[in-house]
């Protein structure tokens, strides 16, 4: 069922489909648990993903892409830095109990009410919470399939569309590189000699 909006962006949007495929995306951050556990200790919180790069599908929407634990998040930051971000799109996530308990620092982002998921009595958390603090580093937002723009949003998401066309993009992906099957240091004097980093220490 699509929901009605008070803003002048969305005309209404479709709220069953964004929860789902939001939910979906968690599921496979936390895919190292079984599908059938409910209730996370903190050990558990401890040993979920750090972070995240995410994509789009044929709809445009949002996809994870990869997961990392720390080691692996902070490897993949240093190789979008230094490739002005090869298109990747990277997410810190946290699990932490604090998490669980507050909500985002920053004014406007998504912050739920997390004492609507309280601690277990033996002091685990619930998979509620865990989502919920999972929205909290991958805000919801929805994608052109689930919404109806309102005219205004329509002529302006037009533009960007022309804007992104325009601007040239990496065809190397973060697996490839990650990987080695792409050797790092030879992309990064590819990318000088092109002229879109500095020739003096990459050449």
């Amino acid at each position: 069922m699509a929901d009605e909006t008070s803003g002048n962006y969305y005309d209404s949007f479709d709220m069953v489909s964004i929860v789902k495929s939001y939910y979906n995306s968690f599921n496979q951050v936390i895919s190292a648990f079984p599908n059938d556990k409910t209730s996370f200790s903190e050990a558990d919180l401890e040993q979920l993903p750090k972070g995240l790069n995410y994509g789009r599908n044929e709809n445009k929407e949002k996809i994870v892409k990869n997961i990392f634990n720390a080691e692996q998040f902070h490897e993949a930051q240093a190789i979008k830095y230094s490739t002005m971000n090869l298109g990747m799109n990277l997410m810190k996530l946290d699990f932490s109990p604090q998490s669980m308990e507050q909500g985002p620092s920053n004014e406007g982002e998504f912050n739920p009410d997390m004492s609507v998921y309280p601690q277990n009595e033996d002091g685990n958390y619930s998979k509620e919470a865990l989502f919920m603090s999972f929205l909290k580093s991958y805000p919801p937002f929805p994608s052109p399939n689930q919404v109806v723009f309102s005219p205004e949003a329509k002529v302006r998401e037009a533009k960007l569309e022309l804007e992104m066309k325009a601007n040239p993009s990496f065809s190397v992906s973060l697996d490839d590189i990650m990987t080695g099957k792409v050797d790092f240091a030879s992309l990064l004097k590819g990318y000088a000699q092109d002229g879109w980093l500095d020739a003096d220490i990459y050449a």
